[in-house]
This record gives C-alpha cells, structure tokens and sequence, in this order.
C-alpha cells in the first residue's frame, strides 16, 4: 500500500482513513488467517491420529488452540515402548515421556521390568507414535506465509 501525502488537510484526512481501512483490513485478515491455520491444523492432526484421539479446534480473535483428548493421546502422539520418541514440542506435555514412563508412573509396571506388555490377550514391545499435534504445527509452519497472504487484504 502507498500514500500520498500533500500538506493539506483533506489530503492528511484521506491519508488517515486509507490507513484506518488498511488497520481493519488487517486485523480481519489475521483473524482469518488464525481461523484456517486453527482448522487446518486440526484436520491434520485428526488424520494422523485415526482413531486413537480426537481432536477439536477454537479460534478467538488472535489466538488458535487445537487440543487433543482421549485415554490414547500420550501413546498417539509419542509412541510407547520401544518406538517412543522425545518431546518435539517447546513446553513440556504434562507427563513425562521417554521409554517405560508410563509402565513405571501409571501402569503396571510389566514394560518398565520386561520390555514387553500384555494388552487384550496380545504381547506389545512398542506403540508406533502417530505425531498428530506435531504434525499439525508443521503444517501451520510450512503453510502461514501463504495462507496470510491469501487472508489480509491491504
């Protein structure tokens, strides 16, 4: 966007709502920008989890939060056993996660001693992660610049 300026005051007033309009015009944009990457980002990580979570998304204003629930989220996301992976995330998750965690802190302590569970008749030695919420700020990464662009309008 370019302005010009005299120094006059029906030209400072012009000005002044060009630039008023540009403001509204980007506070819309990157309301909608937040809104897509919000549910983009859902329906990513909601394909890579399948059924073991489910996950929903919010957008208010400028902020975005995508969250997933269910007994299986720490297990979707970073694996069990011997397929765990670490914490890619900046803030910690709320529960420890490295292998044998869960089988020391909650369960039945069988992996943590054997390095194999017992679940619904069948033996496990590891629980491959599915990444969901990891990929889901991937994606936000990779697509922000574009989706911004086709958003805000000035």
């Amino acid at each position: 966007m370019k302005l010009k300026i005299t120094l006059s005051t029906e030209s400072i007033e012009h000005a002044i709502g060009r630039l008023m309009e540009a403001q509204d015009n980007l506070e819309y944009g990157l309301q909608q920008t937040i809104d897509m990457l919000t549910a983009e980002g859902a329906d990513v990580a909601q394909g890579s989890y399948g059924g073991m979570a489910s996950v929903d998304s919010e957008a208010t204003g400028f902020h975005g939060v995508i969250r997933a629930s269910g007994e299986a989220v720490p297990f979707a996301e970073f694996g069990a056993g011997d397929a765990t992976i670490p914490v890619m995330f900046e803030n910690y998750p709320g529960f420890d996660v490295y292998p044998g965690a869960y089988s020391e802190q909650v369960g039945s302590g069988e992996y943590a001693m054997t390095g194999r569970w017992h679940f619904g008749g069948n033996v496990y030695t590891e629980v491959e992660p599915r990444g969901g919420l990891y990929n889901a700020k991937e994606h936000i990464k990779d697509n922000y610049k574009a989706i911004a662009r086709g958003a805000i309008q000035l």
